[in-house]
């Protein structure tokens, strides 16, 4: 009788607990959705992370760039908008992995109004480059001490020393003319420039 009623106990139990969960709406374990749900958030990250680490593993790189006349250059979004009509011949080389640029074409024209003259050739004043850079949407928001004064590009066709010639500036451009050529250098943040040098030196 004894293990009679203990079954029966049991059963009235079950039946109990069947009445108040009906199939389909029962009691379940509960899923380990947190987890999940965290694991999904960091992965993208986690590849996001990988992806800017191989982007940005090598910063001493560079690409050269061409066009027939300063119109094309200018209309293909090669050239800067203050770079006169009339050249010709442009040569660009551009950092690939920053801002800095190296510019060059024949031409022995007037720069336009919108390039400021610095009183002192190559050695612009933080107040004649404050002014300048505000007009550039690509640096007005960084900070003066955070940029370069100094290239860490090179081509057969630049000067070596040249921006130490710059008599005007145009937006974040030191330019310079010469022997019917206007020469233009754009400088990079120094975070970015301070990158290249060391591994330009390892390299060495």
């Amino acid at each position: 009788m004894k293990n009679q009623s203990s079954t029966q106990t049991t059963t009235a139990s079950d039946i109990s607990a069947r009445a108040a969960h009906p199939a389909g709406t029962g009691r379940r374990r509960p899923r380990r959705v947190l987890p999940l749900l965290a694991l999904a958030a960091v992965l993208p990250l986690a590849l996001s992370a990988c992806g800017s680490f191989d982007l940005n593993d090598k910063y001493d790189d560079a690409a050269s760039k061409t066009a027939p006349t300063s119109e094309e250059g200018k209309s293909d979004g090669l050239l800067a908008g203050w770079v006169p009509d009339g050249g010709t011949d442009v040569k660009v080389e551009q950092r690939s992995t920053g801002h800095e640029r190296l510019m060059t074409m024949a031409y022995d024209g007037d720069l336009p109004n919108t390039c400021a003259a610095i009183a002192t050739a190559g050695e612009p004043t933080d107040a004649e480059l404050e002014a300048s850079y505000g007009t550039d949407n690509r640096v007005k928001d960084i900070d003066l001490a955070d940029l370069d004064t100094k290239p860490t590009l090179t081509a057969d066709w630049w000067p070596a020393g040249q921006e130490a010639k710059t008599t005007h500036l145009c937006g974040r451009w030191w330019v310079s003319q010469e022997d019917g050529n206007l020469y233009a250098f754009a400088p990079d943040a120094r975070q970015i420039s301070d990158k290249v040098r060391s591994e330009q030196a390892a390299a060495e």
